[in-house]
């Protein structure tokens, strides 16, 4: 499936959200996120998945259209955890710190596109929880030339705690 760092145990899966279609199904991108999730769920490497968005200018929720697609993959709705005011990459980590500080977790594996990461994990270690581990599907399209210098530029902002 995809490209993956360091997929030990951990207490929960982040899956950050992205793109809902027009039609109110996962963009292309953000069902690649979801059957990655749907492939490291299925290794037992945690037990929990925390899927994170907001409402996006479609009007859906993409946690909630997360939540659905994995319940049609046979990922028990007790297993998965709706954050529906994850509205960007801080946010989601400061939702998932506070869960997991209530509920006593040590550890994270985050997922998402390849371009992402290394911000999910400046924000992660900004935010005192270092990730565990990492993952990110092997999905490749023409708006990552975008994606992907919009990511230089806001792993800067983080860098400097800017945003």
């Amino acid at each position: 499936m995809g490209s993956r760092k360091k997929i030990d145990n951990a207490d929960l899966l982040v899956v950050f959200g992205t793109k809902i279609n027009e039609d109110g199904t996962p963009s292309a991108g953000l069902k690649a996120r979801l059957d990655e999730t749907v492939f490291v769920y299925r290794k037992h490497v945690a037990s929990l998945i925390f899927v994170s968005g907001g409402l996006g200018k479609e009007g859906y929720n993409e946690a909630k259209v997360m939540a659905d697609y994995l319940l049609t993959q046979n990922i028990p709705r007790e297993a998965v955890i709706l954050d529906e005011k994850g509205v960007n990459t801080r946010a989601t980590v400061r939702n998932v710190v506070e869960l997991c500080t209530k509920q006593h977790f040590k550890s994270v594996i985050a997922i998402s596109q390849y371009y992402h990461l290394p911000r999910i994990q400046l924000a992660f270690k900004q935010a005192g929880m270092p990730l565990k581990g990492q993952s990110a599907p092997r999905y490749n399209s023409w708006r990552d030339i975008f994606s992907l210098n919009r990511e230089i530029v806001a792993y800067l902002f983080y860098w400097l705690k800017l945003k």
